[in-house]
């Protein structure tokens, strides 16, 4: 199985090295176009937990709690769909990486 801490760190050289191993070049693409999905979608999804934690500490204090605790629960659930797009991406990585 591939390191794939290694893979998206070092891509062009783990890259070559694979190519010398006779890796199908539409996998390498694959791959790399898979971890800039997953860089994409996981800076969303900070950015909507980031929401989250500067939003809820200004609950207590806030003069329209109602409307906040809306906006609140709507990112919450913008989270969830994030974070099943990055676990998706992150399974699908494995899979390919444990097929090499």
């Amino acid at each position: 199985m591939l390191d794939l801490k290694n893979l998206q760190n070092n891509f062009d050289e783990v890259a070559k090295k694979l190519k010398n191993k006779k890796v199908d070049e539409n996998i390498l693409k694959k791959l790399a176009e898979l971890f800039a999905s997953l860089k994409k979608e996981k800076t969303a999804l900070e950015e909507f937990q980031a929401f989250q934690n500067k939003f809820s500490k200004e609950l207590a204090t806030a003069e329209d709690k109602e409307n906040l605790k809306a906006k609140l629960s709507e990112n919450k659930s913008k989270i969830n769909e994030q974070s099943a797009k990055v676990n998706a991406l992150e399974n699908e990585l494995e899979e390919i990486a444990h097929a090499i």
